[in-house]
């Protein structure tokens, strides 16, 4: 659900540029191509290609999901399969009718005093599209034009070094880890629909990354890869959802071609080794595309292993798998450490390792570990 804001986004600046100079040529060529398509969203002739092709990923998830689930249930059972799918699941509702728009209300009245009005997110989305789109046709120049195909590859590498770092920061700083990312890798059984949110995180980090894509491609190529970087997103979308899918992990990893795939974008397998529950694995392949260059540079690559590793918290420790403390219990923490610690101790509480632990603190998710150790 994370997707309709930036969409709104694209969609805003997409509309600067139809209702620009290349308006018309844009709505002759539609009309051209589909004659008989009466379909518009908001006065923009909306091609029927574009519904079927919705209408296929959505099939696709599902039945990726279903046949997951399914699998699923034969290896590890209907109850611990349906006990994780159901918490997660949970979770992603908790997340997107209530946290992330709270998120994005917050924000909305962080705003109010410098815009002067109180606008729907939908409608202050593609305004901001439609602002950004002018600035990026009008201001940003190209301070040099390289080939296409090598301007592409240079914007994906360049662009992957801040979401890196923002990744890098989500496991090596205790606050981002406890607020933003714990939850998501507390499921030790991984389902394409079931894995917990990033408590609306995605929703604020997507739209900068794409501006970045954008900016940095202007700067290399006269006009912009807005659309080769949309075909890109395209690619992404139908491989983002075998993330979190581990029953094709062996099949992808017997086939040249798939292997490539994913690791170009950086997904399937490469993603599941990321939620490796071995000690010393807390934090691979944190980049992603562009074969994880930035991984490889700064030595946190791990090749993904021919088995189907174990995942979730650091050797799976047991937890209280309530929707409700999935979620919270990283804010609880925090706040418990900052109401039961001398004032000294909050810049490392906020700003310390995730390894750190002040004197007085108090974990609500995890209840001890009876498993051995994940090797």
């Amino acid at each position: 659900m994370w997707i309709i804001y930036p969409a709104l986004f694209l969609y805003g600046a997409f509309y600067y540029t139809v209702n620009g100079p290349v308006s018309e040529q844009y709505v002759s060529l539609i009309k051209q191509l589909f004659p008989d398509s009466a379909s518009t969203f908001r006065g923009i002739p909306t091609p029927p290609i574009v519904i079927a092709g919705m209408a296929i990923f959505y099939f696709y998830v599902l039945a990726l999901a279903t046949y997951s689930l399914r699998k699923s249930m034969q290896v590890w059972g209907k109850g611990a399969t349906a006990g994780t799918v159901l918490t997660h699941g949970l979770l992603r509702l908790l997340d997107v009718f209530i946290v992330t728009p709270l998120v994005l209300l917050i924000l909305a009245l962080l705003a109010f005093p410098f815009l002067g009005e109180f606008i729907g997110v939908g409608d202050k989305f593609v305004a901001i599209g439609n602002e950004l789109g002018r600035i990026y046709s009008e201001n940003i120049p190209t301070l040099i034009e390289i080939p296409l195909p090598l301007a592409f590859v240079l914007t994906l590498v360049m662009a992957e070094l801040p979401s890196y770092a923002l990744h890098r920061l989500q496991h090596a700083s205790r606050l981002f880890w406890y607020l933003t990312h714990r939850t998501h890798h507390t499921t030790e059984i991984l389902h394409p629909m079931g894995v917990g949110p990033a408590v609306g995180f995605k929703v604020l980090s997507r739209i900068p990354l794409f501006l970045m894509q954008l900016l940095i491609s202007k700067l290399l190529y006269t006009d912009g890869l807005l659309h080769e970087l949309l075909m890109f997103y395209v690619l992404l979308a139908f491989c983002e959802p075998l993330n979190h899918e581990p029953h094709l992990y062996r099949a992808i990893m017997k086939n040249r071609f798939l292997r490539f795939i994913f690791s170009l974008t950086g997904c399937g397998p490469y993603h599941v080794m990321h939620h490796s529950a071995k000690e010393g694995e807390e934090a691979i392949n944190l980049g992603g595309a562009c074969f994880f260059i930035w991984d490889r540079l700064f030595g946190t690559y791990v090749k993904p292993r021919p088995d189907l590793p174990k995942v979730g918290l650091t050797n799976q420790p047991d937890m209280i798998m309530n929707p409700w403390i999935v979620n919270f219990s990283g804010f609880m923490t925090i706040i418990y450490e900052l109401t039961h610690n001398s004032i000294r101790y909050w810049p490392w509480i906020l700003c310390g390792s995730v390894y750190y632990k002040p004197p007085h603190s108090k974990e609500y998710l995890i209840l001890g570990y009876s498993k051995p150790a994940v090797v």
